[in-house]
């Protein structure tokens, strides 16, 4: 359980986290959107 203490005491979510997982969420909803357009107009 080393790495599960050592996730405790740096914090499971930071700024870096937030984020990187927030710039990877545009394009992906960006893209998303465009294959739905594609399918109905």
């Amino acid at each position: 359980m080393a790495f599960a203490d050592l996730l405790e005491q740096v914090g499971s979510t930071g700024r870096f986290q937030v984020l990187h997982v927030t710039l990877l969420s545009i394009p992906i909803l960006m893209m998303a959107s465009h294959n739905l357009l594609q399918n109905f107009v």
